[in-house]
């Protein structure tokens, strides 16, 4: 059976290089994006960042069944990857949305809800 060592980089790298053949070849099925949407490439990225916390809980999630105790990954590379793949994905979706909110002609995003909007005066 195969063992995970605590410090072995493997997993996230062929979980990573995966996710790029997987997207690689979505994208010739897929067609190309709309003109229209602006931040596709921040989307992708986030898709990524994504991938980069799901590998981190896998590896909580693996300890936890070898220990059954809730802790970091043994390898300190995994919590990194974890934290800062949240941190970024968040600050990728605020700008997002401030982007959204800031450029919103309908009702929607430009109500007294949405008190972020830019100024028109």
């Amino acid at each position: 059976m195969f063992e995970l060592a605590p410090a072995n980089l493997l997993p996230y790298f062929a979980i990573m290089l995966l996710a790029m053949a997987c997207a690689r070849v979505l994208g010739r099925f897929m067609p190309p994006p709309l003109p229209g949407i602006p931040n596709g490439m921040l989307d992708a990225f986030r898709g990524y960042l994504a991938v980069g916390v799901f590998i981190c809980h896998a590896m909580i999630w693996h300890g936890f069944l070898k220990t059954g105790v809730w802790s970091d990954p043994p390898a300190q590379f995994y919590t990194q990857i974890g934290q800062a793949a949240v941190v970024l994905f968040f600050m990728i979706t605020a700008f997002c949305f401030m982007e959204k909110c800031s450029t919103a002609t309908n009702d929607r995003w430009t109500g007294p809800d949405c008190s972020f909007r830019a100024s028109s005066g």
